[in-house]
This record gives C-alpha cells, sequence and structure tokens, in this order.
C-alpha cells in the first residue's frame, strides 16, 4: 500500500538522503520517495503505518515536520475547523463591548477609552492562547518553531513563548503601559506573521500553535488575522 504526507524541512539531497535512511529502518516500509519541491512524501509499506512512527523515526531531526496529507474533499468546515479560536475572539469582543459601555457611562475621553479597551483586548488574547500553550509546553514549541520566524533558528524561544504571552497578557490588564512593552509585543507578533505568511505561500499545510498542540488547526488566514490585529494595536498604543 502507498501512502502519501507533507513533510516540510527538505532544503538539499542530504535531506533526501537522510529522510530515506532513517524511515527505511521501519521493518514495514518497502520504499521510500521524498520530493524537495512539493514538500511530500510517499511511502510504499507492507502494512498498517502510523503517523507516530514516522515521526519518532525523525525525531532527533526536529527540522523536519511530517503530517498526513488532507485531502481537499475531506477537509472539515472552516466553522468546525476554527470554532475555539472564534469563540475567544467573541468572548473578547463581548467584554470589551461591555468596558466601553461602563466608559461612556463615567463620560471618559475617546482616546483614553480606545487605549482602555485594546489594552483589555490585548491582556484577554495573551491570557486566553497562553493558557492552552501552558497545557503542553513541549507540544506547542514543536509546532510553533515549524513556522515562527524566530523560533525557527532559536529553538529555546519556542519553550519560553507560552510563560512569554502569559506575561504580556498580565502586564497589559494590569495597566503596565510603557514603550518597551508595546516594542516587545510588536517586535515578537512581527516574528509570527513573517513565519505565517512563509507558511501560507507553501501548498502544504502546516498546523498552527495558537492554542498549543490541543486543536488541529491549519496556519491560515485566521493564524493571518490573529498576529497582524495584535501587531497593529501594539503599534496603535504606541502613539
Amino acid at each position: 500500500m502507498v501512502t502519501e504526507y507533507t513533510l516540510l524541512g527538505m532544503t538539499c539531497s542530504s535531506c533526501v538522503a537522510l529522510i530515506k535512511t532513517r524511515l527505511k529502518t521501519i521493518p514495514q516500509i518497502e520504499l521510500v520517495e521524498p520530493d524537495i519541491t512539493t514538500q511530500r512524501l510517499k511511502i510504499t509499506h507492507t502494512s498498517a503505518l502510523t503517523l507516530e512512527t514516522l515521526q519518532q523515526a525523525l525525531a532527533d531531526f526536529p527540522k523536519y515536520s511530517i503530517q498526513t496529507l488532507v485531502n481537499e474533499a475531506n477537509k472539515p468546515h472552516f466553522l468546525t475547523t476554527y470554532k475555539p479560536v472564534l469563540l475567544i475572539f467573541t468572548l473578547l469582543v463581548l467584554c470589551c463591548c461591555i468596558d466601553v459601555w461602563n466608559l461612556v457611562k463615567q463620560q471618559a475621553t475617546m482616546a483614553f477609552t480606545i487605549n482602555h479597551v485594546m489594552r483589555v483586548f490585548m491582556g484577554g488574547f495573551f491570557i486566553s492562547f497562553s493558557f492552552f500553550k501552558l497545557l503542553d509546553v513541549r507540544g506547542f514549541a514543536s509546532r510553533f518553531k515549524t513556522y515562527d520566524a524566530l523560533a525557527m533558528y532559536i529553538p529555546v524561544w519556542a519553550l519560553c513563548y507560552p510563560f512569554i504571552e502569559c506575561a504580556l497578557g498580565l502586564l497589559y490588564l494590569s495597566a503596565f503601559n510603557t514603550m518597551a512593552l508595546h516594542v516587545f509585543t510588536a517586535l515578537i507578533m512581527l516574528s509570527g506573521l513573517i513565519g505565517v505568511i512563509l507558511a501560507m505561500r507553501l501548498s502544504q499545510p502546516i498546523q498552527c500553535a495558537c492554542l498549543g498542540a490541543g486543536f488541529n488547526l491549519p496556519v491560515g488566514n485566521v493564524t493571518l488575522v490573529e498576529n497582524g490585529l495584535m501587531l497593529l494595536m501594539s503599534l496603535l498604543m504606541m502613539i
């Protein structure tokens, strides 16, 4: 039987040779055919083969990310796929609306209201998303470093990111309104945004790490909006 996978991280003939050597150590595999151009992997095997078995064979080489190839016809609906993210955004927007209503009743200035609401939204955003990442830090890190511009070159950054994100949320909610905070936030959001844009240019899906390792979310337009919105808000907070 033949099964196809996506295999990201291949850049040269040495990568192809290494992948063939590692995967052929699995008894039921007869033929390994990596394709650098499409970033796909075709495997001919004699019996059932699990994705975990392949991932374990390449575990010593975190540069490579292997995932099951998704059939376009079997893709779940957009709302089903991104339901957790959309729910979080909806709740955050509702909280901000309540906050605006309270500020209007207090006759707060427009400038103060906008700044306050952005700070509350950003704080809630970082706290909410860091919670899911902290449930499985290593699982999150393994996904995050497949596309984040900084984590790809500094693996420890992926391990630290959930804690940094949580700290950012607490700082924004505590009204720690400093230029250094906004600049730092803008830089890490820019790193994520660049990584998302590069990942979206590939024809193969990459698993998004925004909700940690517990959800199967592909990197896509929703991820792009998340990073772009946080980058925009952090820049506006500098004004």
